[in-house]
């Protein structure tokens, strides 16, 4: 239970102290957008080209975790669609809140935990097949609320490009050209990759925690349970089984199904809002789950044995 509280705890602290700062208007509103923009475009994508970039990548089971994980996610999508076909079809909108609520993650959460867990061999397998995470979601959501919102029509093509364009996307991929390379870049280089990387998770945590509308709790209750059970039962389940399946280490089955565990990303917020999805319910979804995640994520890792 120690090596879960030490896992925990620091996020808990960062989340809370986001809420409060927010809240107490010590910072200018405007700092948490700023702070959230250098996190994802700058900060984030120097922490995984150095994580990734210094890695023994071969040596560690991405290629098993990035099947278990594209199973879990594929299997929850088929659920949450075959139950709103089953359930006569609730509102289209809502659904893909619900759907978003239930397939979506939080990278800032998985990587810190996977970091706080397994130090930087955790970290730079979490950074890996958090570049094909992001892929496959961003295909399942955007296609789900093209055929269900109704609202803002998106291409195949404009997909590709925002895909093509996603900092954490190329964040891994300047780390896979760097490791591929064997270049070794001067100290210099690497202890101002170092320093930077280090600010990026406290900071987006800081900005999670900030970012989190505890007026929404007690919202949309329905959608944020079926969304919750999908998100903390449904995938991280599958994703166990089928690292037991195939045999994975200790190490890559827990980030594995931690990756699976963790509440959704608030981005889903902003993506319902571009393309007419239930944003409002999307709101509840995400408080539900951020609060809700801390509670079933000790279970967890409990039973997988951290």
């Amino acid at each position: 239970m120690s090596t879960i509280a030490n896992a925990l705890i620091p996020l808990i602290i960062l989340l809370a102290a986001g809420q409060v700062l927010r809240r107490s208007g010590f910072l200018e509103a405007g700092f948490w957008s700023s702070a959230e923009k250098l996190a994802y475009y700058l900060l984030m994508p120097l922490l995984l080209v150095r994580t990734i970039g210094r890695s023994d990548v071969g040596g560690l089971a991405w290629g098993g975790m990035v099947g278990a994980i594209y199973g879990a996610i594929l299997v929850a999508a088929a659920a949450l669609v075959a139950l709103h076909l089953l359930r006569g079809r609730p509102h289209p909108r809502t659904f893909t809140s619900i759907f978003q609520g239930g397939v979506r993650y939080n990278a800032y959460i998985a990587l810190a935990l996977a970091e706080s867990l397994y130090q930087t061999e955790g970290l730079a397998l979490g950074a890996v097949i958090s570049g094909f995470m992001i892929i496959i979601i961003n295909i399942l959501c955007v296609t789900v609320l093209l055929l269900s919102a109704g609202g803002k029509r998106v291409s195949a093509l404009s997909v590709l490009v925002d895909l093509a364009k996603n900092p954490l996307i190329l964040g891994c991929v300047g780390g896979g050209l760097l490791n591929v390379s064997g270049i070794t870049l001067p100290v210099w280089a690497d202890d101002s990759l170092s320093l930077m990387g280090r600010m990026a998770l406290p900071i987006a945590l800081l900005c999670v925690g900030a970012s989190l509308d505890l007026s929404r709790l007690k919202g949309d209750v329905g959608p944020s349970l079926i969304a919750s059970t999908t998100q903390f039962v449904v995938k991280p389940g599958v994703a166990w089984g089928l690292c037991l399946w195939l045999g994975l280490p200790a190490m890559a089955t827990t980030v594995a199904v931690l990756f699976m565990a963790v509440p959704t990303a608030p981005s889903a917020y902003i993506l319902a809002r571009r393309m007419g999805g239930d944003y409002e319910a999307m709101a509840s979804i995400i408080a539900f789950q951020t609060v809700a995640g801390f509670a079933t994520m000790p279970l967890t890792l409990f039973a997988l044995g951290v």
